[in-house]
């Protein structure tokens, strides 16, 4: 039987969580439901709520529990059972560490607490079979460093041989542990400039630098056939696409998928003042599993 699209497999696993969260959840079964590694159900969840999946868990049903104390008159302890706490110290405590009070303190001041919504489906978009694609958020990066080898690359031959990714294997196995200054290998960086032809590419392979180059690091890395990058600060729509396979095994389509996604849905109906001419992929490859991957693509703006 044919494996059913990942993002449908991933809201799949969120409305489980939510449906058992007054229970004791099973991970492993969980993981199990969907053929999923624990190692890729961890991973996933902390990419979709940015804490990990037993924290998300905790304070959804913190969060479930206050309109309990607000408006029932249960006792604390009969509410921490239901909210799958085994002791009445144990939602105390977790109460206490999430909002700095405990639950009488709650039920007596009724203060504006923060809560942490379910994840929404809508967070989430098909982008190909094995990849969801989250909806991005803006971030903000400080002055950063790469060094690589630059290709130019048509879209026809992209499709054909599959070159950018090629280019990018052949760069990780042959050219990174040849650059002469200290870079961090367990990142992949692409800086990608975009030509006047929308179907042509410069793709420079690349390793982002440790620390800020001196005038001799330069030459050294120009000597020794590498071309260097400065990026400058700058904000960002940053794309976290997660997938069910090694970056590596990302097949051509799925790359248009995503970025016909990015360019020509996403950015258009959402974003005014996108700066053109270049973005980044990311991938940190520390995090890489044969059945899980993180792929980012931030995007130059010039406001939110």
């Amino acid at each position: 039987m044919e494996r059913e699209q990942y993002r449908n497999t991933l809201v799949r696993l969120i409305q489980a969580i939510e449906k058992t969260l007054p229970d004791q959840i099973s991970l492993d079964d969980l993981a199990a439901e969907a053929y999923l590694s624990n190692y890729h159900l961890h991973r996933v969840f902390r990419a979709l709520s940015g804490v990990p999946l037993a924290e998300y868990i905790r304070r959804r049903r913190l969060t479930d529990s206050l309109e309990a104390l607000s408006d029932s008159e249960k006792t604390v302890l009969a509410i921490a059972l239901d909210y799958g706490f085994s002791h009445e110290q144990s939602y105390i405590r977790a109460f206490r560490s999430l909002w700095g009070i405990t639950p009488g303190e709650y039920r007596e001041q009724k203060p504006l607490l923060p809560a942490t919504l379910p994840i929404s489906p809508e967070s989430l978009i098909s982008v190909g079979h094995d990849n969801a694609l989250i909806t991005p958020g803006c971030v903000a990066r400080a002055d950063f460093h790469l060094c690589g080898v630059r290709h130019f690359i048509r879209d026809e031959e992209n499709m054909r041989d599959n070159s950018a990714a090629s280019t990018a294997r052949s760069f990780m196995q042959n050219d990174l542990l040849r650059i002469p200054v200290p870079v961090y290998t367990d990142r992949y960086v692409g800086y990608i400039e975009h030509c006047e032809d929308p179907e042509d590419n410069w793709y420079m392979t690349c390793a982002e630098l440790r620390k800020t180059p001196g005038l001799r690091d330069l030459d050294t890395v120009k000597s020794a056939g590498f071309e260097y990058r400065h990026i400058h600060k700058q904000l960002y729509r940053e794309f976290l696409c997660v997938s069910r396979i090694h970056p590596t095994k990302l097949l051509w389509e799925d790359v248009v998928s995503l970025y016909h996604t990015i360019f020509y849905e996403w950015m258009p109906a959402n974003v005014k003042n996108i700066e053109p001419g270049w973005h980044i992929e990311y991938v940190d490859l520390a995090r890489a599993r044969e059945d899980y991957s993180e792929f980012r693509v931030l995007v130059p703006v010039s406001t939110v």
